[in-house]
């Protein structure tokens, strides 16, 4: 799982256009999320569909494509504005994967060892909150990504939270430069977060 969030935190950035939330299940768990309305989601399914013409994707979505089609994926979704700005498109991704341990702590000291060694992170900050009703874990930093575009820096926000057996990871990525445009948005989709009864 801990290439898989290198792998799709690699892929993002751009604008956000205000627009109402469009909730959703996320494939595969009991997770809702409301996702800005004209932002382009991708799960399992579309991603089958969409595999054939991956050549012809943009190359970010091309990735995420990839990665959402293969059978027993851990990314269950990924939502990508599409009014990119810079061939960069900030994005939502929500990984869900069995947890190795029943501690939320020492989950989130396994998958940061991995985001340290292979990410390189810049001013990572870890600190404590609530999504979804549930204890989380908020991880921000910065990280160089080569984009077919060249080397891209890009501000990430991760939360990190548990249920039952299950450890969720909510990826928000965009430029360090789009940070504030996207303030209200990401705030958005995490206020959103519950799970289905």
């Amino acid at each position: 799982m801990r290439g898989i969030l290198v792998v799709v935190a690699a892929l993002a950035v751009a604008t956000a256009a205000p627009a109402a939330p469009a909730p959703r299940i996320v494939p595969g768990t009991p997770l809702r999320i409301s996702l800005p309305s004209g932002w382009q989601v991708v799960d399992h399914a579309t991603a089958l569909r969409l595999i054939h013409a991956v050549g012809t994707l943009n190359p970010q979505l091309a990735s995420f494509v990839s990665l959402l089609a293969q059978k027993g994926s851990l990314l269950k979704l990924v939502a990508v504005d599409v009014h990119s700005a810079g061939g960069f498109a900030t994005n939502v991704n929500v990984v869900a994967e069995r947890a190795p341990l029943s501690s939320l702590d020492a989950n989130v000291a396994l998958e940061l060892a991995t985001v340290r060694q292979v990410a390189h992170p810049i001013g990572l900050k870890q600190s404590g909150t609530t999504v979804a009703g549930m204890k989380a874990i908020s991880v921000t930093y910065e990280a160089k990504f080569n984009e077919p575009s060249g080397p891209t820096l890009v501000a990430q926000r991760q939360l990190y939270f548990q249920s039952g057996s299950t450890l969720y990871v909510l990826t928000l990525t965009t430029l360090p430069s789009q940070r504030a445009h996207y303030a209200r948005t990401f705030a958005g989709i995490l206020a959103s977060l519950t799970f289905a009864q």
